[in-house]
């Protein structure tokens, strides 16, 4: 039997039952609409979780809530992308905030990460013998030396008074820069 998908209607000729395109749009119509109401729903539930987290105290909504307060780049905070894509939709933000609760609380699976730049959070044990490698194939080649590794924090807590920390750093070198730029122009 050929099956294919045209317009988000599943459409299977059946010859000699003589069902209709005409019938088969009205399935696939309704389809769509429980489809519709079931993604208006788990956004609901997301919207209430969301607002727990805002309001919780466990270190994963300490974290998510810092994120979405601050708006940092996604990822500048996740070394592996597949997170920090996560992030851009309510549904996402949701399901990063469960790996990291359960990551902190329940699997060990996870390193706070000190680099040449601002530390960055990987869903990895960094006791496993194979760390590095995993950790490595996430780092473009043209910004290795300021992915290098140099040491690991131990909590949320010290995660975020640390890439807070580069941040600022940052945010004052830049400042300079464009001093220096403004002066050098005058």
């Amino acid at each position: 039997m050929n099956v294919f998908a045209q317009n988000t209607v599943l459409v299977i000729p059946i010859p000699m039952i003589g069902i209709t395109m005409e019938f088969m749009g009205v399935v696939g119509a309704v389809c769509n609409n429980m489809r519709l109401e079931k993604y208006e729903k788990q956004f609901a539930e997301a919207k209430n979780m969301y607002h727990g987290i805002m309001a919780g105290n466990s270190d994963a909504d300490i974290l998510i809530r810092w994120m979405v307060k601050n708006e940092y780049n996604p990822f500048s905070i996740f070394h592996e992308y597949k997170y920090a894509n996560a992030v851009s939709s309510l549904e996402g933000l949701i399901g990063v905030h469960h790996a990291l609760d359960h990551a902190i609380d329940d699997d060990g699976d996870i390193t706070f990460v000190k680099t040449r730049d601002n530390p960055v959070i990987i869903f990895y044990d960094r006791y496993l013998d194979n760390f590095q490698k995993y950790y490595d194939k996430f780092v473009e080649p043209h910004i290795k030396d300021i992915c290098e590794i140099t040491g690991y924090l131990k909590n949320v807590h010290e995660y975020i008074a640390e890439y807070d920390r580069c941040m600022e750093e940052d945010r004052i070198k830049t400042k300079e820069l464009e001093d220096w730029i403004k002066s050098a122009r005058n």
